[in-house]
C-alpha cells in the first residue's frame, strides 16, 4: 500500500532566557506502508485503547535524515499517530506508529 502524508518534527526554540517552546515543522513525505496492523489494549481505560502497529517506509530527504529523532507524529488514515520508533536505512526511514496523537496539550 502506498503512503503520502504529513509528518511533524519537533523544533524547540528559546523564546526568552530559560523559556523554551516546542513548535511543529510539518513536511510531506511519500513511501509505503510495510505493516498494516493494530492492537486493542484495555489498560486503565474501561473502553480500551487502539494502538497502531503500522510501519511507514518513507523516502527521506536531507531534513528527515538530519532530524530523525525529532519526528513526533505522522498522518495515517486521516488521523495523527505518535511515532514511537524510527529506523534509519538510507534512502528510507521506517516509522513505527503508536497511539493516536493528542495535540490538545
Amino acid at each position: 500500500m502506498k503512503y503520502f502524508g504529513r509528518i511533524a518534527f519537533s523544533s524547540v526554540e528559546e523564546t526568552s532566557p530559560g523559556i523554551f517552546v516546542e513548535t511543529p515543522v510539518i513536511r510531506r513525505y511519500r513511501g509505503n506502508v510495510t505493516t498494516n496492523a493494530h492492537r486493542y489494549s484495555m489498560g486503565s481505560d474501561p473502553n480500551g485503547k487502539v494502538q497502531s502497529g503500522q510501519i511507514l517506509s518513507i523516502v527521506g530527504d536531507e531534513y528527515a535524515f538530519s532530524h530523525p529523532f525529532d519526528i513526533r507524529w505522522a498522518e495515517f488514515g486521516g488521523e495523527k499517530w505518535l511515532v514511537v520508533y524510527t529506523d534509519i536505512r538510507r534512502p528510507r526511514l521506517y516509522l513505527t506508529l503508536g497511539a493516536r496523537y493528542n495535540d490538545e496539550g
